[in-house]
């Protein structure tokens, strides 16, 4: 089919609304928030704020501004209609964690692929004149691990195991066991500061990406780099986000290369720059065999089964389409949608999945906008299915539901686990939404 470009971007209304909302609708002393609504382009009006209040319990609601029709609350829901045709969801969290005192000195790193426990870094310098790394069980709070460590780790993963961490120290990486606590590797290479970390099946390799521009592959046993890459752009900016995906296909190893390679199917990198591009190369040779072009620096990416979504620093979200399993055939022609009315960065973005009995992925994207909570998009289902003459129609829908989060802080990551939605912000606040019925 002949593909044709979409229009150049699209508005996506949204309404914002501050994450206290549950504690002041329970509260009998009559505590308020503010809600507000951001309209699409050149609609009237184009913005409206007001503020709900509780009087006489949470029964009882009224809103200080007559553009909204109605607030309702249905448990940890509460519902915010504009008129008949567009209302929003604000869902409040089922669990909370604090990392440290909550005042920007420690924050969530990762959490678990069980769900039980949570990495979190303190920067607060104890009585040794170091900084912690921490494991944290989430149902009892009990920390389970404390490192004192220097510099602070900024960045960190459980490995898929659950029983090893591995985290960044500015351009070192370090491995420890959960069992003793104990630094068991440390791999040096990177001469600035390291951006992502990215297993290969059960994490015997991993990709790390830096903002020294390269892309470098390690083995976990020995402690070595086995391969490195360099952003073929020039000038060679920071690599700010790093994505490792994998085809059915088997692949195949000489012996004196299965002593450093120890996956089964093919491999690919794909990694977002700050000059705006997204490249994907192929592990281990690093052969470059696709590359897009996005408006802004590119700091989040999600693979789904036939496109790539890149969220970039101005606020714009791209969409690639591409074969299933093959890599090589992305469509060169685009299509993006853009958040004009909050043009923060796209710091995070995940996706839920659910597959059909004939194949057809349908699904959520949940996107932190660096603002206090993470809107969520329906993912449309196909290609084909989209209108391509229609500007009304987006391979993404604003569903205007919102997981409400940190008070005023931007959410930093949002991770995908098997029983919903977890979310760091920056003040330090670990959030988990039970949404496999949303």
């Amino acid at each position: 089919m002949t593909r044709k470009k979409l229009p150049d971007w699209s508005w996506a209304p949204r309404f914002c609304i501050q994450h206290d909302w549950l504690p002041a609708l329970e509260d009998d002393t009559c505590k308020k928030f503010w809600v507000s609504y951001y309209g699409e382009d050149k609609a009237d009006p184009a913005s409206i704020h007001g503020s709900v209040r509780a009087h006489g319990g949470a029964e009882s609601l009224t809103l200080f501004s007559q553009e909204f029709e109605n607030v309702s609350k249905d448990g940890r829901e509460l519902t915010v209609e504009l008129d008949d045709n567009l209302g929003a969801t604000f869902i409040y969290h089922d669990k909370r964690l604090q990392a440290g005192n909550g005042q920007f000195k420690a924050r969530f790193l990762d959490v678990s692929p069980g769900e039980s426990l949570a990495l979190a870094s303190d920067s607060d310098v104890g009585p040794d004149g170091l900084s912690k790394i921490q494991v944290i069980d989430i149902k009892s709070r009990e920390i389970k691990l404390s490192l004192s460590i220097e510099p602070t780790p900024h960045l960190g993963r459980f490995f898929p195991s659950g029983e090893v961490i591995i985290f960044a120290l500015h351009n070192e990486i370090c491995l420890a066991g959960l069992k003793d606590g104990q630094i068991v590797r440390r791999f040096k290479g990177h001469s600035e500061s390291v951006t992502q970390i990215e297993f290969i099946e059960a994490g015997r390799n991993f990709v790390s990406s830096s903002t020294d521009g390269t892309i470098r592959l390690w083995e976990c046993s020995s402690g070595e780099q086995v391969s490195e890459w360099e952003s073929e752009l020039v000038p060679r900016g920071s690599i700010n986000c790093l994505y490792v995906y994998q085809h059915d296909e088997e692949t195949e190893f000489s012996a004196e290369e299965a002593k450093k390679y120890f996956w089964k199917k093919t491999t690919f990198a794909l990694y977002g720059t700050e000059e705006g591009y997204v490249q994907c190369i192929s592990l281990p040779t690093g052969k470059l065999v696709a590359g897009m072009f996005c408006r802004s620096a590119v700091l989040s990416m999600e693979l789904l089964p036939d496109r790539l979504i890149a969220g970039c620093r101005d606020g714009r979200i791209y969409t690639f389409w591409r074969k299933p399993n093959k890599s090589e055939e992305w469509n060169v022609g685009f299509s993006f949608m853009v958040s004009y009315f909050y043009p923060h960065p796209v710091y995070a973005m995940s996706a839920q999945l659910a597959q059909s009995q004939e194949g057809i992925f349908k699904g959520d994207l949940y996107i932190s906008f660096g603002a206090t909570g993470v809107a969520l998009f329906r993912i449309v289902e196909h290609e084909e299915d989209l209108e391509i003459d229609d500007p009304d129609e987006k391979p993404l829908r604003p569903m205007h539901n919102e997981l409400t989060g940190a008070d005023c802080e931007p959410i930093q990551q949002i991770f995908n686990r098997s029983n919903g939605i977890w979310t760091t912000s920056r003040d330090g606040f670990l959030f988990f939404y039970s949404l496999r019925d949303s």
